[in-house]
C-alpha cells in the first residue's frame, strides 16, 4: 500500500478523482409500443449491472387526440402524471429486499427540482404546431396540456437519479456520488422496474371528451415506451468505493384535511435522512379512472412551519415555509415549485452532513414530520418522500 506521503499515493488518489466523474450517458435498456386505453403496468427485464448504474431515463412519445368537446378539467401534472408508479426493487446482498424508487410519475419528473435548476423534461405540439418545450414546473404550476379539442403530441422525459442529488455540477459532488452508484457486488444483476401507465383520465377530468392514443405525429399505431440507463465509469477504482443504497419511497396523507397548528403528519423512518420533500394540493375526484390518481392543483398555502420533530423537539427550527423554501432555492441556485417543499440536510453538497436518525440514542425516540394546517379540504393530500441512505461512508454510530 502506498504511503500517504509519497508521490505514488497522490497520483493514485487523483487519478481516482478524476475518473470517477465519467458517465456513459443514457444508454438503451428497454423499447417498446404499448396502447393506453386503460391502465396497465409494464415489468421490464433485470438491469445489467456489469458497469455500476447512476440514473435510469425514461421516455414516453406519443399522440393524444381529444374530439368531440374539450376536457372538462385538466390536472396539473399535465403529461408527466401518464406514468402513475416507478417502482425499483431488487435483492441487495446486505440489507435484503430494497426498493430504491417508489414515487408517482408525477413526482419522479419534478423530484431533481427540489435540488438543482431542472428536472424532467416535457415538449409538446398541438395541432401540429411547431414541436415546444414546456416551462419547468414554477409559481404557478402550470399544466403542459391544455385538454383542447386538438391533436397533442408529447415527448416526456423522467429521471430517477440513484444517487444523492447535492445541487451543483462540481466534481466534489460526483465524486461523492461514486458511493451510491448501484453495482453489480451489491445487487447481483436482481434490479427490476416496473412502470404503472394510466389513460387519459391521468390528464384531468376528460368528461364531454373523446379521447385516442397513438404514436407520435401519427394518426395510427400506439405510443412508445423507451427505457435507458446512465452508467458510471469509475474503471479500476470501482473497489475505491463504499457502496450505499439511497432509497425514495412516496407516501401519500390522507390525514391532511382539518386545518391546525403542529399537526402530527407521519412518524418518519430512522435512517440516514438526505432530505424530505413534500407535495401539497387538491385531487381530482371526478372523471378518473379506477386505479389513476391526479392532483388538480397545487398550493402553498396548505403548509406552514414544516418540521421534523424528535420527542418533540425541533432538529431544524422552520418558522416560514416561504422563508424556508427560498434559502434552498438559494443554496440550490432553482426557482420555488407552487406547492412543493422540501427539508434538505445536504444542501452543504457534502453528503456527510445528512440527518443521522439511525444513532443508538434514538433507537426509542419518536421521529415525526409536523406541519400547521391551513385552510384545508376533504380532496386536499400531501404526499411525502424520505428520501433514506443505508450503507455508505458514514462513520459507525
Amino acid at each position: 500500500m502506498s504511503d500517504a506521503n509519497s508521490a505514488a499515493f497522490w497520483k493514485q488518489l487523483l487519478a481516482r478523482d478524476s475518473s470517477v466523474g465519467r458517465y456513459s450517458g443514457p444508454e438503451q435498456h428497454d423499447l417498446r409500443n404499448l396502447a393506453m386505453a386503460a391502465p396497465q403496468t409494464v415489468s421490464l427485464l433485470p438491469f445489467s449491472l456489469m458497469r455500476p448504474i447512476e440514473s435510469i431515463v425514461v421516455v414516453l412519445k406519443g399522440r393524444l387526440t381529444v374530439t368531440v368537446g374539450a376536457y372538462a378539467d385538466v390536472g396539473a401534472d399535465g403529461f408527466a402524471n401518464l406514468v402513475q408508479r416507478f417502482t425499483l426493487r431488487g435483492t441487495h446482498n446486505e440489507f435484503g429486499s430494497q426498493v430504491p424508487w417508489d414515487m408517482s410519475g408525477a413526482s419522479t419528473f419534478v423530484y431533481p427540482k427540489h435540488f438543482q435548476d431542472n428536472g424532467g423534461q416535457c415538449f409538446t405540439s398541438v395541432g401540429g404546431a411547431a414541436l415546444t418545450l414546456q416551462a419547468q414546473p414554477g409559481v404557478p404550476f402550470t399544466s403542459n396540456f391544455a385538454g383542447t379539442v386538438a391533436t397533442h403530441d408529447f415527448i416526456v422525459i423522467w429521471h430517477m437519479p440513484m444517487t444523492p442529488l447535492l445541487g451543483g455540477r462540481s466534481q466534489s459532488g460526483k465524486r461523492q456520488q461514486t458511493n451510491y452508484l448501484l453495482y453489480r457486488r451489491n445487487w447481483n444483476d436482481s434490479l427490476q422496474l416496473d412502470i404503472a401507465l394510466g389513460d387519459a383520465s391521468s390528464l384531468g377530468d376528460p368528461t364531454g371528451a373523446t379521447t385516442a392514443f397513438t404514436a407520435f405525429q401519427s394518426a395510427t399505431g400506439t405510443p412508445q415506451l423507451q427505457t435507458l440507463v446512465n452508467y458510471g465509469s469509475p474503471g479500476p477504482f470501482e473497489g475505491a468505493a463504499a457502496p450505499g443504497i439511497v432509497i425514495r419511497n412516496e407516501q401519500m396523507l390522507n390525514n391532511v384535511t382539518t386545518a391546525g397548528n403542529q399537526i402530527r403528519l407521519m412518524q418518519l423512518q430512522k435512517y440516514i435522512t438526505n432530505a424530505i420533500t413534500l407535495r401539497a394540493g387538491t385531487l381530482e375526484t371526478t372523471g378518473q379512472t379506477a386505479g389513476v390518481t391526479t392532483f388538480d392543483t397545487f398550493s402553498d398555502l396548505f403548509l406552514d412551519r414544516t418540521q421534523l420533530l424528535v420527542d418533540g423537539k425541533q432538529i431544524r427550527r422552520v418558522d416560514s415555509n416561504f422563508a424556508e423554501r427560498a434559502y434552498l432555492n438559494r443554496f440550490n441556485d432553482n426557482t420555488p415549485i407552487q406547492g412543493h417543499y422540501s427539508l434538505n440536510f445536504i444542501e452543504s453538497g457534502n453528503v456527510l452532513t445528512a440527518y443521522r436518525a439511525d444513532t443508538p440514542d434514538l433507537r426509542s425516540a419518536d421521529i415525526a414530520l409536523y406541519s400547521d394546517l391551513v385552510g384545508v379540504g376533504a380532496n386536499d393530500r400531501v404526499t411525502v418522500i424520505q428520501e433514506l441512505v443505508r450503507g455508505g461512508i458514514y462513520a459507525d454510530v
